[in-house]
């Protein structure tokens, strides 16, 4: 299958952020929000606009899949019983609110759509 050409070029983003300053920044940081944090300190001190964090993330995982062997991160945190509870009690209200789905009763919808077709039938239309 051909590539598909586009009619313009993609634009791609220029944020100061050679190889090295990424390694340098990426295996020196606790987190990835502390890796976003000193590569975005690098893009202002040139007053370029920071990579965001999903293209620090694939660029991280390009660099993985071409064999640079860079650091992994452990999990984000994870909600405690409290986060979890207020979470759970703010669902429960927005779902409270919501009107309720209405149930379908397939019989009633089948049995209409019969009459319906037996009315069209004694017109002029044609379904065929």
């Amino acid at each position: 299958m051909a590539k598909r050409k586009l009619e313009k070029p993609v634009e791609r983003s220029e944020y100061g952020v050679d190889r090295r300053t990424f390694i340098i920044a990426w295996e020196s940081s606790d987190t990835t929000d502390e890796v976003y944090e000193k590569l975005a300190a690098a893009s202002r001190a040139l007053s370029l606009e920071p990579m965001p964090l999903p293209i620090i993330l694939a660029r991280a995982a390009g660099y993985r899949r071409s064999g640079l062997d860079l650091k992994k991160f452990k999990p984000g945190r994870r909600p405690d019983a409290e986060d979890l509870k207020s979470a759970q009690e703010l669902l429960a209200d927005i779902r409270a609110k919501q009107a309720p789905t209405p149930k379908v009763d397939k019989a009633l919808v089948d049995a209409v759509v019969e009459e319906l077709i037996r009315r069209l039938k004694g017109t002029t239309m044609s379904l065929n």
